[in-house]
């Protein structure tokens, strides 16, 4: 390294720490938007282990509490039973509803 390259060094000096500054402070905020978005994810799968756990109880119960409709006239027989509260919220499809 010579004169000229020791002096040119001096020179470029504050711009070269300027710059090495902003990089460091644009990778801190990297750096906090990664531990933020990990975060989330880690609260999102404790929250899909939590809802799946749910639906496994859920569907448990519906296997427990279910009629069994293996034949069309059960299945008709269950329809007849639902259908007038279901109809009457008015919150179903109109082929729901419809006979």
């Amino acid at each position: 390294m010579g004169l000229r390259d020791f002096i040119r060094a001096i020179r470029e000096y504050p711009a070269a720490l300027a710059e090495l500054r902003r990089t460091q402070q644009a990778l801190e905020r990297s750096e906090q938007t990664c531990a933020a978005l990990r975060d989330e994810a880690g609260e999102r799968a404790d929250h899909e282990r939590f809802l799946t756990s749910q639906l496994a109880a859920v569907q448990t119960a519906l296997v427990g509490f279910c009629p069994r409709l293996s034949s069309l006239e059960d299945m008709k027989r269950f329809y007849d039973t639902v259908s007038p509260s279901a109809c009457s919220q008015r919150r179903m499809a109109a082929s729901f509803c419809a006979g």
